[in-house]
């Protein structure tokens, strides 16, 4: 069972628009009274390991502990966060470079590059440039493909959109809204962006670990995200409305930034998109889920592009799963 003081998300994931990211909330959205210690080194230095680590032993002392995982290997984390200590561990290092903000005051920077042999590394720097490029070509043939696979994707979205009933939509949200939403005591309400999914080299994974901590968890099948997501945003209107918190997770696959899922923690209580090329990330196969029946709605993807859809996402995997296999090439080098 999951751990009821952690929490499993993504902040980054490769993307039809390239390498989408909102690890900013490190830097530009990082409140004043937060630190945020960064972490730098070269590939395979243990940075991951270090943050996995840190991050047990504050499970240990019962304090919430949230793992970022890393898209490109979800092995590894980009970043851990611990919201009762006020205080946040981040991988520093590209695709998402970052900086303290105010350094020594906002956060320090952790250099474990510095520890490895340099000399081991200049003897091997022309196959270190041969792998760094090779990464970096598998790497653009996925990404044409996941391009490929969100304009075959774009017909269906638009044919589906010209009959969403927002009446139903609207009493969907409605209902909901009564069931749960009274007044939160907080005088204002806050929303914070994750990724519950992310595309890399294991497919589409889904951390599905995270919902075996509420109560209440709704589910719509719908492989467009379409008819989900103006629910989800009706949904999340409300409850901002009634001042409580949400946990926003959008979609890697979206170009338009839909939302996946959608958490309000006070309530215990969450709401979730499912589509066909998921894969739950947990081995537990006994999550209850509410279901949200939008079977009389048309969205859904056009039959004679399922076929394609299913190949264009294969094929990006296997190139995403190469550059991942050259990458940790490069890690040995540097370890």
């Amino acid at each position: 069972m999951s751990n009821k003081n952690s929490l499993h998300f993504f902040l980054a994931s490769n993307s039809p628009q390239g390498f989408f990211s909102k690890m900013n909330i490190f830097s530009e959205n990082l409140p004043v009274d937060w630190k945020c210690n960064i972490i730098k080194g070269s590939p395979g230095c243990g940075k991951s390991t270090y943050m996995k680590k840190l991050a047990k032993e504050i499970e240990k002392m019962g304090l919430n502990t949230e793992y970022i995982y890393c898209p490109s290997d979800p092995d590894s984390l980009d970043a851990v966060i611990f919201s009762d200590l006020k205080l946040c561990y981040v991988d520093g290092t590209a695709p998402h470079v970052i900086d303290p903000i105010f350094p020594g005051i906002s956060g320090e920077i952790i250099d474990l590059g510095k520890l490895k042999n340099i000399n081991n590394i200049s003897k091997n720097k022309e196959k270190i440039f041969e792998l760094d490029k090779t990464c970096k070509e598998f790497y653009n043939r996925a990404q044409k493909y996941l391009i490929a696979f969100s304009s075959v994707l774009s017909s269906s979205i638009e044919y589906s959109a010209e009959s969403i009933d927002t009446k139903f939509v609207k009493k969907i949200s409605e209902k909901i809204s009564k069931k749960f939403f009274k007044k939160s005591l907080q005088k204002c309400a806050k929303q914070s962006i994750r990724l519950i999914s992310s595309i890399g080299p294991k497919g589409l994974l889904f951390l599905d670990q995270n919902l075996k901590l509420y109560e209440h968890v709704y589910q719509i099948n719908d492989d467009l995200n379409l008819i989900s997501n103006v629910i989800f945003k009706n949904i999340l209107n409300l409850a901002l409305e009634k001042n409580y918190n949400a946990i926003v997770c959008l979609n890697p696959l979206s170009l338009s930034e839909k939302i996946e899922a959608l958490v309000i923690p006070e309530l215990s209580l969450a709401f979730v998109a499912l589509n066909r090329w998921q894969k739950f990330s947990s081995n537990e196969k006994n999550l209850k889920f509410t279901p949200i029946d939008i079977s009389e709605l048309k969205s859904q993807i056009i039959s004679e592009d399922v076929e394609t859809l299913d190949l264009l996402i294969l094929k990006a995997v296997k190139c995403m799963k190469n550059s991942f296999d050259v990458h940790t090439s490069l890690e040995k080098i540097y370890s």
